[in-house]
């Protein structure tokens, strides 16, 4: 798996090993199929071993994940024909003369826990009624705990009612919410309510920060370190009262640990990611366009079903999520002696 996926589950107690890969997409897809020495290294690390079953589940559209099953030495081979979709026929036909089972997608799509569950239902397993769990390593709990010592200091030092965190962008380019639409949720968090924004981001987001530090003046906000690697992230997102994110990985992680969370999203896929099934501090917002559903093909300079989303209803969705009712017990805050 790529690096950020690893580190989210190497405290996973049913994982044995690991293998770092490129990330996903069709650029890490391009990595791996044109170079010699990352050929080596998985024939390697994978080929020396027999296996009793070989599973690769995602509905992927990118061949890289089915095209290693089809090489592995092992007894069952279970592939998802989603993972074939960007194949010519004869590339198909090939990779099914070796799968000895096609995991059967769900009818009719649907939310992504409905299509675990299905696809779980294949072998025998019931899931439908469990929460999705993320487990913290140690090293990403120590990190999260220091770094939200000093949040929460800055909370009291504030006086400030509650710590939400802010995750202003993501890794594709699509979620993309105006700078100074971020300015004006920050703001009302603060002037209307005394909640204390804390931004999550990566270095990439620099100038991001910068538009919106210009535009909100001297209303008070933290920063978390740009620096933190995505398990550290999650571990600090789930110690805080609240989180507003973009659509990406942490609003995901946030829901895992039952944290009051809006998602700005676009309407690219609606029924694939959002609501989940019977959350209640979980809300998503998007702007109704004509053109829902178009799965992220966008056609215009800006995205109007994420860029028009109103600060107003970002605030008054987050208060009806603090509102909601809890479903797992809030987790313990480890306060830092310094």
């Amino acid at each position: 798996a790529p690096e950020g996926t690893i580190l989210l589950l190497e405290a996973h107690p049913a994982v044995h090993r690991f293998i770092r890969v490129p990330r996903g997409f069709k650029e890490g897809n391009y990595r791996v199929f044109w170079s010699l020495a990352w050929r080596a290294r998985l024939g390697f690390a994978l080929g020396r071993y027999r296996y009793d079953c070989a599973i690769y589940p995602p509905d992927d559209p990118e061949p890289l994940g089915s095209w290693i099953v089809a090489h592995l030495r092992a007894r069952e081979k279970w592939i998802n024909p989603g993972s074939t979709a960007n194949q010519f026929d004869w590339q198909r036909q090939w990779l099914r003369r070796f799968a000895t089972r096609v995991l059967q997608p769900r009818p009719g799509g649907g939310h992504e826990l409905e299509r675990n569950a299905f696809l779980a239902s294949q072998w025998g397993c019931a899931i439908e009624a469990e929460r999705p769990e993320l487990p913290l390593s140690a090293r990403a709990l120590t990190y999260a705990s220091v770094l939200v010592g000093q949040a929460r200091h800055a909370v009291r030092r504030a006086r400030a009612g509650g710590l939400i965190g802010i995750v202003p962008a993501g890794s594709a380019p699509i979620n993309q919410y105006p700078p100074e639409k971020w300015a004006a949720v920050i703001r009302k968090l603060w002037e209307e309510h005394q909640l204390l924004p804390a931004v999550l981001c990566t270095p990439k987001e620099t100038t991001l920060l910068s538009q919106i530090s210009q535009i909100i003046g001297d209303v008070p906000w933290h920063r978390f370190p740009s620096d933190c690697d995505i398990a550290v992230a999650a571990a600090i997102v789930s110690r805080l009262d609240g989180l507003i994110s973009v659509d990406t990985g942490l609003a995901h992680a946030a829901t895992a640990f039952d944290r009051p969370t809006v998602v700005l999203a676009t309407g690219g896929m609606p029924d694939r990611f959002w609501p989940w099934p019977g959350e209640t501090r979980t809300i998503l917002l998007t702007k109704p366009t004509a053109c829902v559903g178009c799965g992220y093909r966008c056609t215009q300079t800006t995205p109007h079903c994420l860029t028009e989303i109103s600060p107003q209803w970002i605030v008054d969705a987050l208060l009806r999520a603090m509102n909601g009712r809890a479903i797992q017990p809030v987790a313990r805050e480890y306060r830092h002696a310094g």
